[in-house]
């Protein structure tokens, strides 16, 4: 649990986390990878927090859809995993670490993007 939050309730039977390569699972994945971060942006308590994501969300979403569609989708798949334990053992260090390393590959796809 997350400051009383069960965080891995989210990871478990998640849908779409077998990927398909551009098919439903990818949506699925949008709706699980949602639902995961609500969790942690309604625990933190913070306002500014939610207004950000909340107002950048629209805009980081034609990425998601790039990342989950893709054959490497499933790399994300296994860094929530990792964020799910990170944050239910508490692991502060390695829950920046792994949010780091999802929002870096996020921003991979816009440069893969780009000509």
């Amino acid at each position: 649990m997350l400051l009383g939050v069960g965080v891995g309730q989210v990871g478990q039977g998640l849908p779409g986390r077998e990927l398909d390569g551009g098919g439903l699972g990818h949506l699925a994945a949008l709706d699980a990878d949602d639902a995961l971060h609500a969790v942690l942006v309604t625990r933190c308590g913070n306002g500014a927090v939610t207004a950000t994501v909340e107002r950048f969300t629209p805009l980081v979403r034609r990425l998601e859809r790039l990342r989950f569609a893709a054959a490497h989708g499933a790399d994300s798949v296994d860094l929530h995993d990792r964020l799910i334990a990170a944050c239910e053992r508490r692991d502060v260090e390695d829950a920046v670490s792994v949010t780091t390393a999802i929002w870096t590959a996020l921003l991979a796809e816009l440069s893969e993007e780009t000509p």
